[in-house]
């Protein structure tokens, strides 16, 4: 069996009181004794001899311990412990030539402060610690002549594993920093800092100078009120860097900052309350005069939103900046005009990804060949189905031979005769044909073999185009997939694809994003911009940016809409007023040729313009993951039509987007004088 202690309690003139005894329950080793309101009041503890070792007594208020005195055998008080809502707050180590230590505790139960004392009773050191009350944060050392404090020496570990070690010394009736010294984690000297003071200057003001380990002037820095108020920066020539003036209490922010090159003024910056800046000005080279001034306007998150150049009091460029979730994506640079200079597209960390110089409007080339006249114009199909065939004769002034029709390929491509553009070198090569989409699957090598380092997400404003639909997929493999022999060829399989995600994973997307992914095409090198997408309402945002790529000689082929409507969708319909812009309804096959698919929107006008139709039903094409699909919609035929101008085009000899786009229109052979077609998948 196990030995227990033996505890015996008593009253004693009306108190509690409670021996508790060793092991073998000889010797008492502990009596503690408890008030009449029952809260412990002393307690006396035995050595093995029976001989008092330590004597704690304990003081109350309103019930919670404040107070706790511990006294040497002999009756001495040696420490004194202080309570603060029953948790320890102060330590006094007491001897017999007075108080020696201090500590201060945090209510988490660390450490705060260690005061030191001498025999005199003048504090000797101070270790002050963290939050955690584990960490030092610095240790102070006191000197004195006599009682009076004259200096103190003040060590703190540096973020970098070293440590810096100020000096304080007498000024007046007070101690002031005059040096601060700070060393690496090896204990070699870094840099020297050290302060002056001046009668003329406050009493919470002096002069910092930072030296360098060899003696350098670094830096001047004037502080008030324990802050700086001008830093002056130096080159390792000793020549002056920048000057920063800065605020005082509250809210110290630089409101100047004056840039120099070697002690010349080169450029002073003026800020506002929070530190942004309000204007720059520029200096000639000899720091005399100023040549330029820009000025800033924000964003409601403080992003700089304009920055204007002038030169006196004419505008020379104006910069806008685009951001996304407050991240910087575009700087859109115009001149004093307001004509677009460049765009400057960024990535997601800020840093610059390419530079876009915006293309010069011209005048079209005279054409190789007259422009042709086109056929009957019918309300419903326009101009009827493109033939390739014709364009290409009529691109190249010469009446070719009709190449040999595919059988292995599907009926999409046979029927507007492709076949006949690469018979003559016509695959598109050279030229860029922008798919303003879903995107792409990028997974595909059947579409990936000639993409544009200038693709775009314009939903989350990314460089990451991979479709989330299938539409763009599909409407791309019509214009550019590579032939792998399952059927599916890219009408103008050697172009460039420029893929711009403007919708989203449901197929939507707003005029805003459509429009601006126009213009980037335009701006980025597209020739031709496919837009198998559309509404029922005109949207002048749209109408801007097709007018933009007309003027620009850029070709933009537009699907009609599918609700059997008399009247095309938008933007499908500015094909009537806009040049270089084609509207493109479906056809179908029917067993005695071809006719207009019955979803397919019709012309509007009973006076002709650039609408065609191309395959729209029962189009074999890839969906998402390489997988084959047919699709139906005008979606399907405006690809067609955008492939057949990218092959026109790549003919070169001075080919004119405006010739094309006539050269694909007059070539349309109206859909009663088609004969009956084979389907091959």
């Amino acid at each position: 069996m196990t030995a227990k202690q033996k505890v015996v309690k008593y009253v004693q003139n009306h108190q509690l009181q409670v021996d508790t005894y060793s092991v073998d329950n000889v010797h008492v080793q502990e009596h503690a004794t408890y008030g009449s309101n029952g809260l412990l009041s002393s307690i006396t503890k035995f050595g093995a001899d029976g001989h008092v070792k330590e004597q704690d007594r304990f003081q109350y208020s309103r019930g919670v311990l404040t107070e706790l005195d511990r006294y040497a055998p002999d009756g001495t008080l040696i420490e004194r412990d202080f309570y603060a809502n029953g948790a320890l707050a102060k330590t006094v180590a007491i001897s017999a030539q007075g108080i020696t230590q201090t500590d201060y505790n945090l209510r988490n139960g660390g450490l705060r402060d260690v005061l030191t004392y001498g025999t005199n009773g003048l504090e000797q050191t101070a270790t002050l610690y963290g939050p955690d009350g584990k960490t030092i944060v610095e240790q102070d050392a006191f000197s004195y002549t006599g009682t009076t404090l004259t200096g103190v020496t003040a060590i703190k570990p540096t973020a970098s594993g070293g440590t810096e070690t100020d000096t304080y010394s007498p000024a007046g009736n007070r101690l002031v920093l005059t040096q601060a010294v700070i060393a690496d984690s090896t204990g070699r000297v870094t840099e020297v800092d050290k302060f002056s003071y001046l009668a003329t200057m406050p009493r919470d003001s002096a002069l910092e100078n930072r030296y360098d380990a060899a003696g350098n002037l670094l830096e001047t820095d004037v502080l008030m009120h324990g802050q700086v108020a001008k830093a002056s920066i130096y080159n390792a020539d000793n020549t002056l860097a920048s000057v920063t003036t800065y605020s005082g209490r509250p809210g110290h922010v630089a409101l100047e900052v004056d840039t120099y090159n070697h002690g010349t003024l080169a450029q002073v910056q003026y800020n506002n309350g929070l530190g942004l800046a309000q204007s720059v000005d520029v200096y000639s080279s000899d720091g005399t005069s100023i040549t330029e001034t820009d000025t800033f306007t924000y964003t409601a998150a403080h992003k700089v939103a304009t920055e204007t150049h002038y030169h006196g009091q004419t505008v020379f460029e104006n910069d806008v900046f685009g951001y996304v979730n407050n991240v910087l994506t575009t700087e859109t640079k115009y001149d004093g005009s307001g004509t677009l200079l460049e765009t400057d597209y960024f990535n997601a960390d800020g840093t610059l990804n390419h530079v876009v110089t915006a293309p010069v409007a011209t005048t079209p080339a005279t054409s190789p060949t007259p422009f042709p006249v086109p056929g009957a114009w019918d309300t419903t199909s326009g101009y009827g189905e493109v033939n390739v065939l014709n364009a290409v004769n009529l691109v190249t002034g010469t009446v070719h031979q009709a190449a040999a029709t595919p059988t292995n390929l599907d009926w999409s491509v046979t029927t507007p005769k492709f076949q006949d553009a690469w018979a003559n070198g016509m695959t598109g090569k050279g030229v860029v044909i922008a798919d303003i989409d879903t995107g792409i699957d990028l997974t595909n090598p059947a579409l990936t073999q000639h993409l544009s380092q200038y693709s775009w997400n314009f939903v989350n404003n990314s460089a990451n185009v991979q479709d989330d639909n299938g539409h763009g997929t599909f409407t791309a493999g019509e214009m550019v997939a590579a032939d792998t022999g399952n059927g599916v060829v890219g009408g103008a399989y050697d172009s460039t694809l420029m893929v711009l995600k403007a919708l989203d994973a449901a197929g939507n997307g707003s005029d805003t994003d459509i429009a601006s992914a126009i213009n980037y095409a335009v701006n980025h090198g597209a020739n031709v911009i496919n837009l198998s997408l559309g509404a029922s309402s005109p949207d002048a945002i749209l109408q801007q940016a097709l007018q933009y790529a007309s003027a620009h000689n850029v070709i933009v082929c537009m699907a009609a809409g599918n609700e059997g409507s008399n009247t095309p969708d938008y933007p499908a319909g500015y094909a009537q007023t806009i040049t270089n812009c084609i509207a493109v309804g479906a056809d179908q096959q029917t067993s005695t040729g071809l006719s207009s698919a019955s979803f397919s929107n019709h012309t509007g006008s009973t006076t002709g313009y650039n609408f065609v139709e191309a395959p729209g039903n029962n189009v074999l094409g890839y969906d998402l993951h390489g997988a084959l699909g047919v699709w139906g919609g005008t979606s399907m035929a405006s690809p067609l039509v955008a492939a057949e101008c990218a092959d026109l085009l790549s003919y070169g000899h001075g080919v004119t987007s405006s010739q094309a786009v006539q050269d694909v229109v007059c070539g349309a052979v109206a859909l009663n004088l088609i004969g009956s077609m084979a389907v091959h998948h």
